[in-house]
């Protein structure tokens, strides 16, 4: 059954992703415009953690597999290729697509030298004045060069996208949309990166205030459901064997915006999100606060500030936490339960220079707090971005 019910799921994405096509290829084939803008990019940082990211997923590969708390740094350069178009039918009718490739080059562990594709094509159809409509699809294939290390492996991504907007007045308007996800991971030894799919539904309601100055709040809900092709985990992150992972996730989130002047602008977010996963290691509640602030500066011409920062705590239901990572004599923690606070900042400056050439720098720090000894980390980055679009 589970078999067929794959197949089944592989039938549906690939008659999604076959049905955008046509689309797209069928209005392009029409007589319309095109708006075609390419641009390359280049950055140089250097990070003193390489092997950590915000998201977490490192980490999670790092306790899974007894690596330890190894701290590497590294000088990393970036070349970024990409290209994005819209094509205009009609009045009613455009297709966007964007493609963008991504190669990453480690100065000394070149073991985690790494390419990326990303394409996304889009079909927007205006139903009405009030009704629009998007149907399309966002591809991905990530490659380790030459070779994955680390737990890092290779992967495609397929994902079929539609959805509505609904302007409801002048002042709000309601935006849902669906996703079916397929990734297909290649399989290094006992990595826990493993396929998934799974669908994924998100609702948001905007409302701008009507005022002399711009306010706007944000309100939406996020489900998503992924199978993974894999057993789950118990509280101690040992295999339970019986039946494939399955998690579903719900975040909840809302945000209030508001422009002081042309050249202030902030964003203040709370963010609530629930895991229920057959797996018991997997099982957590996390609220974040987030706030952003962006300023242009007067005083050299063209130059803007952010900062950016989010305070994020996690509580797991059931993973146990280690005083001491030790696969065969394991310590536990004195509360039991893992739980984690994270810190995150990012600093940054960005200039026009002349028309169409960018430069920005940027430092941020991340630091994760937990009673679990393989989840404590923190990371200082720091990098420049040329960027260039013609």
């Amino acid at each position: 059954m589970k078999q067929h019910a794959a197949a089944i799921d592989r039938a549906a994405l690939l008659s999604g992703i076959v049905f955008a096509l046509l689309l797209s290829l069928g209005a392009t084939a029409s007589a319309g415009e095109w708006d075609w803008t390419p641009y390359l990019q280049f950055r140089l940082s250097y990070s003193d953690n390489i092997l950590l990211g915000a998201d977490g997923a490192e980490v999670e590969a790092r306790k899974l597999s007894h690596v330890g708390d190894a701290e590497i740094d590294d000088v990393i350069w970036e070349a970024l290729f990409g290209s994005r178009a819209t094509y205009t039918v009609n009045d009613h009718w455009r297709v966007r697509m964007r493609y963008q490739y991504l190669a990453e080059f480690y100065t000394d562990e070149d073991d985690e030298n790494t390419e990326h594709h990303d394409l996304n094509v889009a079909n927007e159809l205006n139903l009405s004045e009030a009704w629009l409509w998007r149907v399309g699809f966002d591809g991905a294939k990530q490659n380790y060069l030459p070779g994955a290390e680390y737990l890092l492996t290779d992967y495609w991504n397929y994902s079929p996208f539609t959805g509505l907007d609904w302007k409801i007045d002048d002042n709000d308007t309601l935006k849902g949309r669906f996703t079916y996800h397929w990734r297909d991971y290649e399989p290094l030894g006992d990595s826990p990166f493993h396929d998934y799919q799974g669908p994924e539904t998100d609702l948001v309601w905007q409302h701008v205030w009507p005022a002399q100055s711009y306010w706007r709040t944000d309100l939406g809900i996020n489900w998503i459901n992924r199978d993974y092709d894999q057993d789950p985990l118990d509280e101690h992150g040992a295999r339970k064997g019986g039946s494939d992972r399955e998690d579903d996730r719900v975040h909840l989130r809302a945000a209030l915006t508001h422009a002081w002047s042309e050249d202030t602008a902030g964003r203040l977010g709370y963010d609530f999100e629930i895991n229920d996963s057959n797996g018991e290691f997997y099982q957590y509640d996390e609220h974040q606060i987030s706030a952003v602030l962006l300023r242009n500066f007067h005083f050299w011409e063209g130059l803007q500030g952010k900062l950016y920062t989010h305070f994020r705590w996690r509580d797991y239901d059931h993973q146990v936490a280690q005083k001491v990572l030790d696969p065969k004599v394991p310590t536990l923690a004195d509360d039991g339960v893992r739980e984690d606070e994270q810190w995150y900042i990012n600093a940054g400056l960005s200039r026009n220079f002349i028309e169409r050439l960018n430069v920005a720098l940027d430092y941020s720090f991340l630091t994760n707090s937990s009673n679990d000894y393989s989840s404590e980390y923190d990371e200082n980055l720091v990098w420049m971005t040329l960027r260039w679009e013609w």
